[in-house]
């Protein structure tokens, strides 16, 4: 629990504490503790972007969980490792470890486990550029969320069938997923995980209506909140909406992308990589 607290604020100081917890655990043989621990240490590893130490404990959580018969444990880490594998741009991967996790919640009859996994799968396929099959699976996780309470996974499924709504110049109900966006968000001025997808609709909706200078200022604030929480979201984020802001003031907008170019590299993933090289390079 430690560990948990100090996750946002020290990930390193949270995965010395979940190694501790990993020790003891293997000295009283405590198997869940084991798979629980292993999962944190991934989870700390991942908001440092260290993806690759991150696979790996999600890997060993799911051999003890996946040896022990613990279905909940094992679907968690499948979970986590599905995550893993999109922020590195591996989706086919991705895909078969959150639909393991679905099936495996599915039976454990975990509803908000379930919830945060077809979340999850709603993403890749944005990722992908399968806008309908994205924004399908959106619109069956917003009601889910609503009824577990899970809001912040709420303003982020619309947000993001918002996005993928504009994609496909579905211009009408991407401004009405904004409007429910910014009404929800009206009264969360914390970040939380997600919150970027929500940022991006409104910076993209703001330039698709010609509001450059209100575009821009929400960029360059919402970059900079992103940064101060999570590597992956901020650098997403600054990829993700600035071509859409180049036609209004271009070398403004691709300070976002100078910040983060060299830094994108250490996400260790390629498709990010491929767009930041893209937009540097065009």
């Amino acid at each position: 629990r430690l560990g948990n607290t100090l996750l946002a604020e020290s990930p390193a100081r949270a995965e010395v504490e979940h190694a501790r917890a990993l020790e003891l655990y293997e000295r009283i043989g405590d198997i869940r503790g084991q798979a629980r621990a292993h999962i944190n240490m991934g989870i700390a590893a991942r908001f440092e972007a260290r993806i690759d130490e991150a696979s790996n404990a999600f890997d060993r959580a799911i051999s003890v969980a996946k040896a022990a018969g613990m279905p909940d444990m094992w679907g968690l880490a499948a979970l986590n490792l599905g995550v893993a594998f999109q922020q590195r741009g591996e989706y086919d991967r991705a895909r078969d470890r959150l639909g393991e996790a679905l099936g495996l919640f599915a039976a454990a009859k975990q509803g908000e486990s379930q919830l945060v996994a077809l979340y999850n799968m709603a993403h890749v396929e944005r990722e992908l550029g399968l806008w309908d099959s994205a924004a399908g699976l959106y619109e069956a996780t917003t009601p889910l969320a609503q009824r577990i309470g899970q809001s912040d996974i709420e303003i982020g499924a619309t947000a993001g069938g918002g996005l993928c709504r504009l994609e496909l110049q579905r211009f009408d109900l991407a401004h009405a997923a904004l409007a429910e966006v910014r009404a929800r968000l009206a009264v969360r001025p914390d970040w939380f995980q997600g919150r970027e997808i929500a940022e991006a609709l409104g910076i993209r909706v703001d330039a698709a209506d010609g509001k450059g200078d209100e575009a821009l200022s929400r960029f360059e604030i919402a970059v900079a909140l992103a940064e101060a929480a999570d590597l992956y979201s901020a650098a997403w984020l600054a990829v993700e909406c600035a071509p859409a802001l180049f036609p209004f003031d271009r070398p403004r907008a691709f300070r976002q992308i100078d910040r983060f170019a060299a830094r994108v590299k250490q996400l260790a993933n390629p498709e990010l990589t491929r767009r930041y090289e893209s937009l540097i390079l065009g």
